[in-house]
């Protein structure tokens, strides 16, 4: 495929794809873990058994990590099934959890490469530029100011109760509407099955491949390019 043809506007995941997702999210991990045991009296047993139904291992995650992929409501399903805890109450931990890394500021976001000086680039060549993720809002917005993106991107759609999730075609769908865009004139630059299957099943121009975080087979053969980190798209746009 000729790199970059008819290509207008890239929407980018965020986790695993700018920024480096084993340093920024165990942390929080951790402490989640250890709240739901205080809070909810989960089991070390329990949490075992939800550790490996999210795809979380000792060292990293599995390629399929749900913990990589999903949202907050679905790491609650889980460890709500597995320990028999209501899911509102599950959900209500987790939410506590994340916010007040956030707002705490103990939220250290470790970027992958230097993502201001790809979108600045990138921005210089005319694209349009947005972040499309499973994670909620609050937490991306604050990327985005840590990593000073202010100005540079276009769009943002997560998982804040509007948008249904990748690889349904709605947050793309909403990007071209704001930006004028066909689906064939945007990239999709991500680092999951998902995220290809977002590019792949909704005719968009390209399907990018990120494989900085935990390499999926499948994902790299519904990709039109494969590349090691963001920075590369510079030989690619």
């Amino acid at each position: 495929m000729e790199k970059g043809k008819h290509i207008k506007g890239i929407l980018f995941d965020k986790d695993g794809t700018l920024l480096d997702f084993e340093e920024t999210w165990r942390p929080v991990w951790n402490m989640t873990e250890e709240q739901l045991g205080i809070i909810l009296q989960i089991s070390e047993k329990e949490m075992r058994e939800i550790r490996e139904r999210l795809g979380i291992l000792e060292d990293g995650f599995t390629s399929d990590s749900i913990y990589v992929a999903g949202t907050l409501l679905d790491y609650a399903q889980i460890i709500s099934r597995v320990s028999q805890k209501e899911l509102s109450t599950v959900l209500e931990v987790l939410n506590a959890v994340y916010k007040d890394f956030v707002e705490s500021k103990r939220l250290h976001i470790v970027p992958i490469g230097n993502p201001k000086e790809i979108m600045t680039y990138l921005k210089q060549k005319g694209y349009k530029l947005g972040i499309v993720t499973a994670d909620n809002l609050l937490n991306t917005e604050y990327f985005v100011k840590e990593t000073g993106l202010e100005s540079l991107i276009d769009f943002i759609a997560s998982d804040d109760g509007y948008y249904q999730m990748k690889p349904h075609p709605h947050m793309l769908e909403a990007f071209c509407m704001q930006m004028g865009l066909e689906r064939h004139e945007v990239a999709v630059v991500g680092d999951t099955l998902k995220d290809m299957k977002f590019g792949k099943h909704n005719q968009m121009g390209q399907s990018i491949y990120v494989t900085s975080s935990y390499p999926n087979a499948e994902a790299m053969k519904l990709a039109d390019h494969v590349i090691k980190h963001v920075g590369d798209l510079i030989d690619l746009f």
